[in-house]
């Protein structure tokens, strides 16, 4: 975690998601960590607001689909969730289609 400097956010918690290699080397459990570490963390502060962005789906090669769902479903139940306002940015088209057919399966 670093201080946000003159960046809008305070705090900016970095995090580490998984190279994609196929779905088989615990990727999901690694992908979710993520987001609980992230949440937990926000909690302990006493903060209500996280920004993330579309963890792994990059350079790592994680399907968008598959990562979204996983962001989506730790984020709606995760204990820090219900106080806090949880904003999802991503700059492409796939990704913003798969988050948003992630927000639709959980509705």
């Amino acid at each position: 975690m670093t201080e946000g400097f003159g960046l809008a956010p305070r705090l900016i918690f970095h995090t580490v998601g998984p190279v994609w290699r196929g779905g088989q080397d615990g990727e999901a459990d690694i992908l979710a960590n993520c987001y609980r570490n992230c949440l937990t963390e926000l909690s302990q502060r006493n903060m209500h607001r996280i920004v993330f962005p579309a963890i792994s789906t990059g350079a790592y090669g994680y399907p968008p689909a598959q990562a979204a769902h996983i962001a989506v479903t730790i984020c709606a139940r995760h204990p820090a969730a219900r106080d806090a306002e949880i904003v999802f940015a991503v700059i492409d088209r796939e990704n913003r289609s798969a988050l948003g057919a992630a927000l639709n399966a959980i509705r």
